[in-house]
């Protein structure tokens, strides 16, 4: 489950996101995160969820999502609009 499940966030600023993981028997709870609908390079989220939309971003809307490491089927996505 990614939070928040929806954020607003202006150009040049950033965004945390965190994602838990149920797993069982000692499977890896890590998530890899992923972003699209991003029109500009320099928009990106980091190994830890941290969202950097660049100044220069013209997308209106990001979909970020967060993939567990271990299934990779388990996967949440969450809204950005830019502003």
């Amino acid at each position: 489950t990614i939070n928040p499940p929806t954020a607003t966030v202006l150009k040049g600023k950033t965004q945390q996101f965190t994602a838990s993981v149920v797993a069982t028997g000692g499977a890896s709870e890590r998530v890899e995160w992923s972003i699209t609908g991003n029109e500009d390079a320099g928009t990106a989220i980091d190994n830890n969820g941290l969202l950097v939309i660049n100044e220069n971003e013209t997308a209106k809307s990001i979909t970020v999502s967060a993939t567990s490491v271990y299934n990779s089927s388990k996967t949440d996505t969450a809204t950005v609009t830019v502003q």
